[in-house]
């Protein structure tokens, strides 16, 4: 409110100064316009005077040219004055002047008009000047009184709000809200500049995954496509009949072992009739068949048909053998591309169980657990100076969930509800140090206070404690204790009290607390 009746006279200050300045240029475009009118009436004064000048020496002149008119049309009349040249020459002379005379007139004549009419059109823009002079004038008087009405307001609705209470206490308030308020902006950009980061981070490993994944696709893609050129190239009429088609390695051990047979059965109907031939011959050479030649001619017909049949099949077989080896060539190039795929898809798979959510909540975790492992990790190393019969480390089966480890009990795992209350204090205390000391990274922690969680501790804890806050203090580190326990407090050199006093206040004693008047 302060700020806003401070902004409020500062513009009505600016304003006053507006309108004085144009209070000023009102007053110099008036005098300004008001000699110009005089001006403007001078001239038309002379204008006048001019005029009459110019009047009379042109009734002169027609007097004058009457005169001369006259003498030249009454010859008769005045014969003396017609035979008297010189006084014709001197009327012609006085013509003469009265003409230059009139010319220089009316040329002054002319400029007066001229001069007037300019005088007159720069009154007429002095006079517009002089009219929006005073309607800013006005303009700005009215705004000057609207911020006066709207001061006005201000001061009273600060007078409700403060009341009796000091302006002055309260704008050192406001300051100092103004200044915490400050800081956590700070502290907040801060924040915003390390999430910045980390999204950067997350940006780059995403787009790096998003490239990765459109180079898979167009290898599938590419793979696809070749796939469709072999099949088009093959037997098969689709992907449906080729993957139909394939093999286990049984089948094609069973369709093998059936091929070996056939072919073996070939070979033996080969010899077979081989040995059917040489028969033949030998019995035609030998003597002829009592079988008649229609008997003759249908074994010989059943044989060709058993060949046939045999080769026929023999050829499916080839075909199948073929057919089964480039399935299992082409089988082998899609394991070995799918097992190159596997390896490149395994990093991304990784990726995604580390990250892949959609609200970021695993990636969170995953983030957060790195950092709670820094903290357990040096929340250990000032539980040692402190004990040695305890570890702290996550629990099992929990993302952010501590554990202690307890070795003197065969190092069995405990919770932290479990714990006693000397027990929780150590733990407590470490987990303080090790926060410290992983703030200290990006910021200089000088000081740490300990409220209370003494009176829990055995003689023998206290002293562990106090000797690990002994070694802080070596260390160039602020150490504040506030407790009650008497023993602990005979082992602290510098001591701040606080006492009791009367109407339900305390005293504050101890080096260099000095009591103001």
């Amino acid at each position: 409110l302060n700020n806003s009746i401070a902004e409020t006279r500062e513009v009505l200050h600016q304003r006053q100064m507006d309108q004085k300045n144009l209070a000023g240029q009102a007053a110099l475009a008036e005098q300004q316009h008001r000699i110009a009118v005089e001006r403007c009436q001078d001239e038309q004064q002379q204008l006048q005077q001019r005029r009459q000048h110019w009047l009379a020496a042109r009734i002169e002149l027609q007097t004058l040219l009457q005169s001369l008119i006259g003498v030249d049309l009454a010859p008769d009349v005045g014969s003396q004055q017609a035979d008297d040249l010189s006084a014709q020459q001197r009327i012609i002379a006085q013509l003469q002047e009265r003409v230059q005379e009139w010319e220089r007139v009316a040329r002054e004549v002319a400029d007066l008009t001229v001069r007037i009419e300019s005088t007159e059109q720069l009154v007429r823009e002095k006079q517009l000047v002089r009219e929006r002079r005073q309607q800013q004038l006005a303009e700005e008087n009215a705004a000057v009184d609207q911020l006066k009405q709207s001061l006005i307001e201000l001061q009273r609705e600060r007078y409700q709000q403060l009341e009796e209470r000091d302006p002055d206490i309260e704008e050192s308030r406001m300051m100092e809200a103004l200044e915490q308020s400050r800081a956590e902006f700070l502290q907040q950009q801060k924040s915003v500049a390390e999430l910045t980061v980390t999204l950067t981070r997350c940006a780059t490993v995403h787009q790096t995954v998003v490239e990765q994944l459109a180079a898979i696709q167009q290898r599938e893609s590419s793979a696809s496509a070749l796939l469709q050129q072999e099949l088009a190239a093959s037997l098969f009429q689709d992907e449906a009949e080729l993957r139909a088609a394939i093999r286990t390695p049984d089948q094609i051990e069973e369709l093998q072992q059936q091929d070996n047979l056939l072919r073996e059965h070939l070979a033996v109907a080969t010899r077979s009739l081989e040995n059917l031939h040489q028969q033949q011959a030998a019995l035609r050479q030998e003597q002829p068949t009592t079988k008649s030649q229609a008997e003759v001619k249908a074994e010989q017909d059943s044989l060709e048909q058993t060949i046939e049949q045999h080769v026929r099949q023999l050829a499916e077989l080839d075909l199948q053998l073929r057919q089964d080896q480039q399935q299992r060539a082409q089988l082998a190039r899609q394991q070995d591309d799918l097992a190159r795929r596997r390896e490149q898809l395994q990093p991304l798979l990784t990726l995604n169980h580390l990250i892949g959510c959609a609200t970021g909540t695993r990636y969170r975790r995953f983030a957060q657990g790195i950092t709670f492992d820094q903290l357990l990790a040096g929340a250990n190393v000032e539980l040692k100076k402190l004990s040695d019969r305890y570890l702290l480390k996550r629990r099992q089966g929990e993302d952010l969930e501590l554990a202690v480890l307890d070795h003197y009990h065969g190092s069995i795992e405990r919770s932290v509800r479990n714990l006693s209350g000397g027990e929780g204090f150590l733990v407590s205390l470490a987990l303080a140090l090790g926060l410290s000391k992983l703030a200290s990274r990006n910021v200089r922690i000088d000081s740490l206070f300990l409220d209370e969680g003494f009176g829990t501790l055995d003689s023998d804890t206290l002293d562990v404690a106090l000797h690990a806050l002994s070694g802080l203090q070596q260390e160039g580190k602020l150490v504040g204790l506030i407790s009650h326990v008497t023993e602990l407090n005979n082992q602290i050199p510098t001591q701040l009290k606080v006492q009791r006093i009367a109407s339900g206040r305390s005293r504050l004693s101890g080096p260099g607390v000095c009591e103001m008047a």
